[in-house]
């Protein structure tokens, strides 16, 4: 409830929808400030997993350049970054990729629409 409540977009409830669909690891923590580093992820996993959930605007080229300096500077200190595209589609992949962070996806009975519309 309370990761559902700081997202800041429709897309960020979908993953937490898709991870629970496939009966991954959910974010220790949302929207949370990294200290000295002043980027803003919109989950964290653990102590160092920092995932990006990235809708359309995140493709205009100032702000990838953003984006692109703010990873960056969490990868220099030591943080795994994982970035999610606005395709749901895509994002068992990324999860496969990186199953230390998420575990293994297991399919439940809870409905997942990759297609679905996004409030």
């Amino acid at each position: 409830e309370r990761l559902y409540a700081a997202c800041d977009s429709a897309l960020e409830r979908k993953f937490l929808d898709f991870l629970q669909a496939h009966t991954l690891k959910l974010p220790d923590a949302s929207q949370e400030t990294v200290a000295g580093i002043y980027v803003r992820p919109d989950f964290r996993f653990g102590t160092y997993g920092m995932v990006f959930i990235d809708g359309p605007v995140h493709l205009l080229r100032d702000i990838a350049l953003r984006d692109q300096g703010k990873r960056e500077a969490l990868q220099d200190a030591g943080y795994d970054v994982i970035v999610f595209g606005e395709n749901p589609s895509d994002w068992l992949e990324v999860v496969r990729r990186h199953s230390r962070v998420f575990g293994t996806p297991v399919p439940t009975k809870i409905p997942f629409d990759p297609e679905g519309e996004f409030e």
